[in-house]
């Protein structure tokens, strides 16, 4: 999980990313922040770019996700993202607070539909790279942590969560989050943003019920 925020966009390597082979069902991912989000007076509008750049020696190929949640938290950091020694802790449930999608689209124009428990969820896609941009506004501050939930859906390949024809896996190429002050009401435009960098990605925790 970790190739996820590495800051390379590596398009000739078959590893740098995150992807759920053989385990193609519902799965979550936590990273933690560097440093926590600043207090902005009028709330944090925080933008979220997913990048899918999966590349091998047979060419590129149709790896996006299909359907995800984002999330945050204000817990301390001792208590999610314990790394795989610890089985991926991903914390739990009751210090996330899911995110109300306010803005989002895809680099190749591929249509994006928000779900009553605000999950996205993406057409299909036959792009073989495609980057996905979500904007969200929340009051807390201080944020500590983001939590990626990959999930499975009836209208995807094999059911998802990702795009890959023959069995719905994924591969997210990179993952990253910058938080800005909410914008005035005109206008949508992102000024003054500073980067959150990811300190570290612990996979994962099934979620799927057997």
């Amino acid at each position: 999980m970790s190739l996820a925020i590495d800051g390379l966009l590596d398009t000739t390597s078959t590893t740098n990313g995150w992807a759920i082979h053989p385990l193609i069902v519902d799965q979550t991912a936590a990273f933690e922040s560097v440093a926590d989000t600043p207090a902005f007076a009028g709330g944090t509008a925080l933008t979220f770019t997913l990048n899918h750049t999966y590349y091998n020696d047979l060419g590129p190929f149709e790896h996006a996700l299909g359907r995800f949640r984002l999330s945050v938290t204000t817990a301390d950091r001792s208590t999610f993202a314990d790394g795989m020694t610890t089985g991926g802790n991903v914390g739990l449930p009751a210090i996330w607070t899911v995110l109300d999608p306010a803005a989002y689209s895809s680099a190749n124009s591929i249509t994006i539909t928000k779900l009553a428990d605000k999950s996205l969820l993406v057409t299909e896609n036959d792009t073989p790279h495609d980057v996905y941009t979500v904007l969200a506004y929340t009051a807390l501050t201080g944020l500590t942590g983001f939590r990626l939930e990959v999930m499975e859906d009836p209208s995807l390949p094999s059911d998802g969560p990702g795009l890959q024809d023959s069995n719905g896996n994924f591969v997210l190429s990179e993952f990253s989050v910058d938080a800005a002050p909410v914008p005035e009401p005109t206008t949508l435009l992102l000024r003054g943003t500073t980067a959150v960098g990811l300190a570290a990605a612990r996979r994962l925790s099934r979620r799927r019920s057997a």
